[in-house]
């Protein structure tokens, strides 16, 4: 085994979604296709697809991948490139060999990433490649990162999907269920100490004179929704706020299509 060590990456917005890329040395690339973080998990299926390839670049066909310590494996085919579909909880530990080649072997936290692609570099036998570093970013979700980084540094409130343990949440009500100083009425929804609410769905403000939160948030449905961050008077962000119209921030960011 490895040791793995963390970088990050610039956001691609050509790309659209943010992604998790794993490189080993030159050697292994794991790019997530969307993730809740390393967030426990309960063993869910997972989509793989493993791309492997030699030193100059050449795709390698017949390299058998393994998924351990389960007995799951592929093989590449002609592409250099195996698909599999694999039960998994927040971590995947995967082998590869290719007779005539260094065996491959690492453990990777893959959070709650439903699909992520693995690409893996295998030397000549006899020559050493680089250890493995990992670089966090979140295909699939172009919001996440800001989240995750606003999550870490400010007292807001934060849900997203994870908090649902693998429920639906059928209501907009769901969302708010529980959120100190947050009820959803037949009127709307109503944040203590915060007359004013503004929205923003998918950093887009929504909400100003004549476009209430009630009419905003009448745009969605509980299936629409992929996170909310609320923000009340100083925690507000300066990017997500407007001081003079507005008391607090709701910040809901939708799921892909």
């Amino acid at each position: 085994m490895f040791p793995i060590m963390a970088s990050s990456l610039p956001n691609l917005r050509d790309v659209g979604p943010v992604r998790r890329a794993c490189h080993w040395g030159a050697a292994l690339l794991l790019c997530l296709v969307s993730s809740a973080g390393v967030i426990a998990a309960q063993p869910s299926p997972r989509a793989v697809r493993v791309e492997v390839r030699d030193r100059s670049g050449r795709m390698l066909s017949d390299a058998r991948v393994e998924f351990l310590p389960r007995a799951d494996s592929a093989i590449t085919d002609s592409s250099g490139i195996a698909l599999a579909t694999i039960e998994a909880e927040s971590t995947l530990t995967i082998s590869v060999r290719k007779i005539g080649f260094e065996p491959r072997a690492a453990r990777f936290p893959i959070g709650a990433a439903p699909a992520f692609v693995v690409r893996v570099t295998l030397g000549e036998l006899g020559v050493r490649l680089p250890e493995v570093s990992v670089t966090a970013e979140y295909p699939g979700e172009p919001w996440r990162r800001g989240f995750e980084e606003r999550r870490k540094r400010s007292s807001g409130s934060f849900r997203d999907r994870s908090y649902f343990a693998g429920r639906v949440p059928l209501t907009l009500d769901d969302w708010f269920n529980s959120m100190p100083g947050v009820v959803m009425t037949s009127r709307g929804l109503r944040i203590m100490r915060c007359p004013r609410l503004g929205v923003w769905i998918d950093g887009m403000h929504v909400t100003g004179p004549g476009l209430p939160a009630s009419l905003a948030l009448q745009q969605l449905t509980a299936t629409d929704i992929a996170a909310l961050e609320l923000f009340r008077m100083a925690q507000q962000q300066s990017q997500f706020s407007d001081p003079n119209l507005e008391d607090c921030s709701l910040l809901v960011w939708t799921r892909s299509r």
